[in-house]
């Protein structure tokens, strides 16, 4: 499943049926670029 965060950053996880476990991945995308810098990316709450 991917998630668009802002519009320079994307949440992908993965989920594992058999084990239930899944995999977060935040990356920035590359058609955005900002003229300064990266914006901030904030702190997950997984629960």
């Amino acid at each position: 499943m991917v998630d668009q965060l802002s519009r320079s950053s994307l949440l992908i996880t993965r989920h594992n049926p058999e084990t239930h476990k899944s995999i977060l991945l935040i990356a920035h995308t590359s058609f955005y670029q900002p003229s300064e810098k990266w914006e901030y990316i904030n702190s997950l709450l997984i629960e």
